[in-house]
């Protein structure tokens, strides 16, 4: 799960449209052009990421495929269920999945509407801090 966290927090979007890690990685470029500053910026400024789990890595890939084919909710992302990991399953021809690797699926799609509310409650108090120092906007 950690690694996941990792790769959905670098990966959230941000109002101008780029992710997370898109910023990160533009800022540590312009830091290391900066003269006197050491060419190892990046890589103090990007954590490292988690190890990934390779014995795992057939349920990363399930995850990536089931989000594809999940509907949009339109206020955030959609949510890992049941009913969607069982129409994959039957969709895909699948055999049959043991609990615990159901249970992480749903865990990994939990993990991201998380991560996204995050980035909703940020921008939130961003507004309101905007609002209460220029007053509501017309």
């Amino acid at each position: 799960m950690e690694f996941a966290e990792y790769e959905f927090r670098r990966n959230r979007k941000v109002s101008d449209g780029a992710t997370e890690g898109d910023h990160l990685e533009s800022g540590a470029r312009q830091l290391a052009n900066m003269p006197g500053k050491r060419r190892r910026v990046i890589e103090e400024i990007i954590p490292e990421a988690p190890p990934f789990p390779y014995e795992l890595q057939y349920l990363f890939t399930w995850y990536i495929e089931i989000t594809q084919g999940l509907p949009s909710g339109g206020f955030g992302p959609s949510l890992m269920t049941w009913e969607a990991i069982a129409a994959w399953q039957r969709l895909m021809d699948v055999g049959p999945l043991e609990p615990w690797e159901v249970k992480t699926l749903v865990d990994l799609g939990m993990l991201r509407a998380r991560v996204s509310a995050e980035t909703a409650e940020e921008e939130r108090k961003t507004r309101d801090r905007k609002t209460r120092r220029d007053g509501p906007s017309r």
